[in-house]
């Protein structure tokens, strides 16, 4: 039997997991989870996720869970304070038809070779790179944990595809399924941990010889907060509402090697947008899986 229901952290609990009907959804209403995960036992599973991004405040998941409480499937839906919602606002005032810069001009030839393949573009947000390429007549599946900026790219960007995909989590794709991932200014936000994970996901579902192309922010990106914030680890910060890398080229070597061969250089982004107005300093990084 497997029941999918929702969860609201707020003020206080109600609801047992024995009274729930077979694919029944509702709210249960949680305080204090770490009090609650006895009553409730699926719920000590988001517990490495809910003190490290939602700073215990309150959000919403849907669940698929297994007649003994065990998490088949959760998403994010919303949250009240936290990252979700910062880069749901951020989708907001940023709806439209996207601006975007021209970097994957520099990969024709790799692009030209994946024509006939559908392309993955991880952490799409609002959809520049989607745009860029559905406008040259690639086939795109947008990926981004923002329902907000998924949203915004099937409104404005015509014969798009979406899918929720959060990174924290094992991606929802099947092994060596893609040759092309495009993951641009969507792999900068992670302790080190998490990026090691996201790191294999890639690996995973890399088709042997596949290539990410990438950009990361650079220690030198100070006109985007590089140094700025709590320090949580080695060039990693928590800015007040999330959490940001910036990467050196040791930082470049050591995640991105996990994937395969690496090339990369330091340069400078500016894009027709008021958010981008000023130059962003970044790393741009191929990637070929190896081994």
């Amino acid at each position: 039997m497997i029941y999918d229901f929702d969860v609201f952290l707020c003020d206080r609990f109600s609801g047992s997991p024995s009274c729930f009907s077979e694919n029944e959804s509702m709210w249960i209403e949680i305080n204090n989870l770490l009090d609650k995960e006895k009553i409730f036992p699926s719920i000590d599973v988001l517990k490495p996720e809910y003190k490290k991004y939602f700073q215990y405040g309150n959000f919403k998941i849907k669940l698929v869970v297994d007649n003994n409480h065990k998490i088949i499937k959760k998403e994010v839906i919303d949250s009240d304070i936290g990252y979700v919602k910062m880069w749901n606002n951020w989708s907001k005032k940023r709806n439209g038809l996207p601006a975007y810069d021209n970097w994957l001009d520099d990969y024709k030839d790799i692009l030209n070779k994946n024509k006939n393949f559908e392309i993955l573009d991880l952490g799409c947000g609002i959809g520049a790179d989607t745009l860029y390429l559905i406008e040259r007549g690639f086939k795109v599946l947008s990926c981004d944990f923002s329902l907000e900026a998924l949203e915004n790219i099937k409104k404005n960007i015509s014969n798009s595809q979406t899918q929720y995909l959060d990174m924290i989590e094992t991606f929802p794709l099947a092994s060596e399924s893609y040759a092309l991932i495009i993951a641009d200014l969507s792999l900068h936000y992670f302790d080190n941990e998490t990026t090691i994970h996201i790191m294999s996901e890639i690996k995973r579902i890399l088709k042997n010889n596949g290539i990410l192309l990438a950009r990361v922010a650079s220690v030198k990106d100070f006109n985007f907060g590089a140094g700025i914030g709590e320090q949580l680890e080695k060039n990693f910060y928590f800015e007040g509402d999330y959490t940001k890398r910036f990467f050196d080229s040791e930082d470049v070597n050591k995640y991105f090697s996990i994937i395969g061969k690496v090339e990369f250089s330091e340069t400078t982004m500016i894009r027709n947008e008021e958010e981008y107005s000023k130059p962003k300093i970044l790393y741009q990084i191929k990637v070929q899986k190896g081994k």
